[in-house]
């Protein structure tokens, strides 16, 4: 026992290792065994030194006994001495957790290792925990000890004693014990809730089959699998086809001969010559030693094996002689059979793709079908100093504003070009911006100069005033309010004042002064508010963009701080139906909900650096999608369809320089026109129309290219503006001058070089757009809203037994032609798109379908267009089905078009109202007039006074009938006089038909049945009088297909020669036509 010797260990407050305090707890930098010296000396401070160590053995051999002050010894299980030490404080900074100090620590081991002890496990400090008490000591101690609450009587396996449970655990196993649910909330008593009723009904349903007209075939279904059938006819749908089994080398090892085109070279140390073949071996020898030689029972095997399969192509053979080496036995055959594989050889030619470029572009309508727009200058503005920075044209069309370089803002009449108001806002600033305000009730001019926004009320010279006091009065409702409102502290800075009396005297109302110049205003659609950017960088970011209310002369600042990525702020435009404001920055451009404030959505034209763009006025309502134009610094032109995608729809680049501004036309349904300004001097104008429906895209097409303005300091087109009811267009260069570019106008003076028209075009024939007056267009509008009568409306038997009403395609063309002329109006087929074909692989029979876009324009350039469609079944053949289809798809269109003119072209027919109550109308029968149909004119009855024949005896004469006949009218002559004089008859009257040829083969022509004409007596109309004999042919008949010259006798026979001769000459009545009675009888 003395000699045995125990490490003691000794155990002191350590400070918290600040690796541990911080969550490194593992230092994996010191997994490589070494230790640093800080960790050293704590070992050292930690554990014993050797001396130590032995001293403290040798204390321990001289007496066992004698323990430290902190030390309790005390005797084990098997009465050996162990020491009891003071438990360990953890302390308060430590993330061990202090667990029971009554709980076992034995960890997962079986109590029944514990049954021959009397303890059964150990506590956090060793101590043991003993084996609680059993037998009738327990069961009378028990007896005598009342039962506290929440007994079971069940004892805790891990530490032995009793188990006790709470109220919750003990309510829980109650439930369960009488089989109740043990969550809380459930209701056994719920109404039965009856999924399925318990009435027997008898024939629920029609037992009656599904009428045909349910199932209608998918147009879409079957254009898919037209395309599935194309494509597997074209080969590029292959069937199915099982994978070859290939027989995969063990070792799929690449090999390279780096010596296949190896060129010689001379020799040198670093070169590697191409390895040489084997020389030839013993076997390959004509004198071969005799082992290499084959016995006869493998000469017999090698020549059974096949050739495929024989280890080698030839069998050794001994030669007494090299002359005696014969040559190669199979030379002519493999020579016959290389010949034969370069003669079957398939011969294969690579067919060139010879591809006309001009097939790979879109297929445009041609420009001067989309006319009317402008193609060349009408008037031009000049009178300002230095650069026009800005225009604008009036709501009214009547007024022109432009602003320049000078500081001066001046208003001019459109046409002719004459200045009736200027302005002088800032001496030393140019005016930036002017704009009017939407509406016609009051004349409201904003203009930007300097720091400061002018809202003026021009007064013009020799005009009525009435406009400019309303749009005075428009400005001065807002002060009473200004004085009542508080402003915020960011809008504090911006404030609306008076101007002074020299300006008040021009019309100039009020001034906002900004304190930055800004660069862009608009105005929203309502007039009421107006929105400014200034986008200077040294401009604060709350006071970029701001919003003007007139009538309250209130600004207010909707952005706090700048918007994070874009850049600053460029550009702002109100929506022009909806309370979405657009702000674009150099980048990127946002659309905020001003209702809601908040941001909806985030384009990405692409652009570097986004100079403007503009809103498609009409597209949100009739397409149900916003489109954009943006014009970008680095020459490029964008149109964005936001429902589309927030990247651009279509880019052009057709300018050399950066583009400055775009424009939308205000009157985007009659002229879908947009335009933009270069620093080239060059006006790009562009058909722009965006269709009614979402399944087809924008048409954009290139029309004209306007070249007028001169490029000044490096600046060319500034601004640009489009007349509000014509297609004009207004631009401002850095020239110092405006100008006006119409359709068909020619300047006040013309000039013989047109700056805004080329040679070429200048040669080309001109084409006049003829407008309606003002008369025209309320005369055509009170045509248009009236409905049709009964007689104009079709109907047919429908799907279910109704009755389907429509105006036949007769009737929509007679109409149209009624209404607006017959030159007037046309129309013209914009597409034709083939849905689907269907060929019947037996029959052959064609089953297509086609959908036809078709345009009606009338002649002032208005146009509506929409789709029709046609289908035929079981055709013929593909051409007819074409014909068919594409008849029906025209007809179509050209209906729906007509009716979105008005209700008298079809459009009342949608109203289930009004075929309700017309359907009841009687229809009578309709007038005949034969004097209103158009006839041939060998078929049109003469209202002339026919000749009137007289028989003067009744009675069969004896002798020669007298007859009294009418002498012939409009100065005629009598046929039976004389003769036909053959020099005054044209040989070109007659053409080169065969009278007396029945055999007609012309397809249009109707065979009528056999009907010999009666020969005999014939009268002056070619009628058969009494058919006696059989049919001859009289020389003497009329054929009704002859025209009848004039001077002619009809009735006679002569010979047509080349040289013709003069029989007798045509006698000539100068005389009037006297009467009946008066003309001598002729003799029969």
């Amino acid at each position: 026992m003395a000699e045995s010797k125990k490490r003691k260990a000794v155990t002191r407050d350590i400070e918290v290792d600040a690796a541990v305090a911080s969550g490194d707890e593992f230092g994996f930098n010191q997994l490589d065994g070494s230790a640093s010296e800080d960790e050293l000396e704590n070992e050292d401070e930690i554990f014993t030194s050797g001396d130590e160590r032995s001293a403290v053995s040798a204390s321990d051999a001289g007496s066992v006994s004698d323990p430290e002050e902190d030390e309790l010894v005390e005797k084990d299980a098997y009465g050996n001495e162990r020491y009891v030490y003071d438990e360990i404080d953890p302390g308060d900074d430590s993330e061990y957790s202090v667990p029971d100090a009554e709980a076992n620590t034995i960890g997962n081991i079986p109590l029944s290792y514990y049954d021959t002890f009397p303890h059964i496990g150990y506590t956090i400090n060793g101590k043991k925990i003993m084996r609680p008490a059993t037998g009738e000591a327990l069961d009378a101690l028990l007896d005598s000890i009342e039962v506290p609450k929440g007994w079971t009587g069940l004892t805790d396996p891990s530490t032995g004693k009793p188990l006790e449970l709470s109220q919750d655990e003990l309510q829980l196993l109650r439930k369960i014990q009488h089989n109740e649910v043990p969550e809380d909330g459930y209701d056994p008593y719920e109404p039965t809730v009856e999924w399925f009723t318990s009435k027997t009904e008898l024939m629920p349903l029609s037992a009656a089959d599904e009428p045909k007209r349910r199932f209608v075939p998918s147009k879409h279904e079957a254009k898919r699998v037209m395309k599935i059938v194309k494509a597997i006819k074209e080969g590029r749908i292959l069937p199915y086809k099982a994978p070859e089994e290939r027989e995969e080398d063990e070792e799929q090892i690449q090999n390279y001969d780096i010596w296949a085109n190896e060129a010689p070279r001379a020799d040198h140390a670093m070169h590697m010559p191409a390895p040489k073949l084997p020389p030839p071996g013993f076997d390959q020898s004509y004198h071969p030693p005799p082992e290499y030689l084959p016995d006869d029972k493998e000469r017999a095997e090698w020549e059974k094996t096949e050739e495929e399969d024989r280890d080698k192509d030839y069998l050794p053979t001994d030669h007494s002689a090299l002359r005696k080496v014969p040559g190669y036995a199979r030379f002519v055959k493999e020579k016959f059979e290389r010949c034969l594989d370069l003669y079957l050889a398939p011969r294969v030619r690579r067919t060139k793709l010879n591809i006309d470029p001009e097939t790979l572009l879109p297929k445009l309508p041609d420009p001067d079908e989309l006319r009317p727009f402008p193609m060349r200058e009408s008037e031009r503005y000049i009178g300002h100093d230095g650069r026009v920075r800005s225009l604008s044209v009036s709501p009214s069309g009547e007024y022109l504003a432009t602003g320049g370089d000078d500081g001066t803002v001046r208003v001019w009449t459109l046409s002719p070009a004459r200045q009736v108001w200027m302005a002088t806002l800032e001496a030393d600033e140019a005016v930036n911006v002017v704009r009017w305000r939407p509406g016609r009730d009051a004349s409201v001019l904003a203009v930007s100069a300097g720091d400061n926004i002018y809202l003026c009320a021009p007064l013009l010279e020799g005009h009525d005033d009435a406009l400019s006091i309303a749009g005075r009065e428009v400005l001065d409702a807002g002060w009473g309010y200004a004085t009542t409102s508080t402003a915020t502290k960011s809008s504090a800075a911006i404030t609306w004042s008076r101007p002074g009396s020299k300006l008040q005297e021009k019309g100039v109302a009020i001034v906002i002064r900004l304190g930055h110049p800004a660069k862009s205003l608009s105005f929203h659609a309502a007039g009421n508010h107006l929105v400014s950017v200034c986008p200077g960088t040294n401009v604060p970011a709350a006071q970029a963009v701001a919003v003007h209310t007139l009538a309250k002369h209130q600004t207010q600042l909707p952005f706090k701080r700048r918007v994070k990525g874009g850049g600053t702020p460029q550009v702002a435009h109100f929506h022009p139906t909806k309370p979405v404001l657009y702000v674009a920055n150099q980048r990127l451009i946002r659309a905020y909900d001003l209702s809601k404030q908040s941001l909806i959505k985030i384009v990405q034209p692409g652009a570097r650096w986004i100079s403007s763009f503009d809103v498609h006025p009409t597209s949100s309502s009739n397409a149900g999608s916003d489109n954009l134009i943006v014009g970008s610094y680095d020459r490029r032109l964008l149109w964005m369809d936001l429902e589309l995608s927030p990247r651009p729809y279509k880019t052009l680049r057709f300018h050399t320089k950066a583009i400055r501004t775009v424009r939308f036309h205000t009157s985007a349904n009659q002229y879908p026109l947009f335009a933009d300004g270069s620093d080239d001097g060059s006006i790009q104008i562009f058909h722009g129309s965006v269709p009614s429906d979402m399944m087809s895209n924008p048409q954009i097409v290139p029309l004209k290219v306007l070249r007028g303005h001169k490029v000044t300091g490096g600046l060319g087109v500034m601004d640009l503006d489009w007349h509000p009811q014509h297609p004009w267009l207004v631009s401002a260069g850095g020239d110092g001058t405006c100008r006006v570019g119409d359709q068909h106008r020619l300047p006040a003076s013309a000039v013989a070089d047109n700056p805004f028209d080329d040679q070429q075009a200048a040669n080309e024939k001109r084409q006049h757009v003829n407008e309606y007056t003002a008369v025209e267009i309320a005369r055509l509008q009170s045509r248009l809203d009236k409905q049709l009568g009964p007689e104009y409306i079709s109907s047919r038997l429908g799907p279910g037994g109704g009755r389907v009403h429509y105006l036949a395609a007769e009737k929509v063309i007679g109409l149209a032609n009624e209404i607006f002329g017959f030159n007037g109006w046309s129309s013209a087929i914009q597409q034709i798109q083939i849905d689907f074909v269907d060929e019947h692989p037996s029959t052959g029979k064609v089953s297509l379908g086609l959908s036809v876009v078709v345009r009606v324009t009338l002649k002032d350039g208005t146009y509506h267009e929409d789709i029709g469609y046609g289908s035929v079944e079981n055709a013929r053949g593909k051409s007819v089905a074409f014909e068919k289809a594409k008849k029906e798809g025209t007809t179509d269109a050209l209906k729906r078009a007509l009716r979105n003119f008005g209700n008298v072209l079809g459009n009342c027919i949608y109203s289930k109202d009004y075929v309700s109550r017309i359907t009841k109308v009687k229809v009578g029968t309709g007038r005949w007039d034969p004097d209103n149909l158009h006839r041939h004119r060998d078929f049109e009855p003469s209202k002339e006074e026919e000749a009137v024949v007289k028989v003067v005896d009744q009675k069969p004469p004896s002798g020669p009938t007298t007859v009294v006949a009418a002498a012939p009218v409009n100065g005629g002559h009598d046929n039976s006089a004389s003769e036909i004089d053959m020099g005054s008859f044209d040989m070109g009257d007659f053409d080169d038909a065969e009278f007396d040829t029945d055999d007609f083969a012309h397809p249009d022509e109707v065979a009528l049945p056999p009907n010999p004409r009666a020969a005999g007596k014939i009268d002056q109309d070619n009628n058969a009088i009494t058919p006696s004999e059989a049919p001859k042919f009289d020389p003497h008949a009329q054929s009704p297909s002859i025209r009848k010259t004039s001077g002619v006798d009809h009735t006679r026979s002569v010979r047509l020669t080349r040289s013709l001769a003069i029989d007798t000459d045509i006698p000539h009545r100068e005389e009037p036509a006297v009467a009946m009675d008066q003309q001598r009888p002729l003799n029969t």
